[in-house]
């Protein structure tokens, strides 16, 4: 089992949270958003930096916050299963999550309406839930059947 949530970043903690039934909901302090004095949230005490030291030190590229929890989940998952290498391994992905970035949609969409040639496109391109799992799937080298199962918010 793997996770990443408002109550911890492994089993281990999240079910210690549980048992002692702590609240993960609080202020919305590391995003910047126009809702942030507004609307508690159930956030993940990690900025995008940090988020991506732990999914895999060294990797950079355009990661959604959405994808690197989905990374850091899935690398607990294969490290508590001892089997080393996936290469050469007949192996599949399902991933159930939803679109990613909205952190940085929100400040993409500010500039952008203001003035059409604003904005940096790069900051919103990853934020279809596929994305993340073909992210996940190729750190991982998980290298046969890869799918994704959008969850809609409402």
């Amino acid at each position: 089992m793997g996770i990443i949530s408002a109550i911890g970043s492994d089993t281990r903690t999240v079910l210690d949270a549980l048992m002692e039934k702590r609240s993960g909901i609080g202020k919305m302090t590391l995003l910047d958003s126009v809702y942030r004095d507004t609307i508690p949230v159930a956030g993940i005490m990690a900025n995008n930096d940090e988020l991506q030291h732990m999914a895999q030190p060294g990797i950079s590229g355009n990661y959604t916050r959405t994808s690197l929890f989905g990374i850091i989940a899935a690398r607990q998952v294969f490290e508590q299963s001892e089997q080393g290498s996936l290469s050469g391994r007949r192996t599949g992905l399902i991933s159930a999550t939803t679109v990613g970035g909205m952190d940085r949609s929100e400040v993409f969409y500010k500039s952008y309406l203001s003035d059409s040639h604003k904005g940096r496109m790069r900051d919103i391109v990853g934020h279809d839930c596929g994305d993340g799992t073909e992210k996940i799937a190729r750190l991982l080298e998980i290298n046969g059947f890869v799918s994704a199962i959008k969850n809609q918010c409402l």
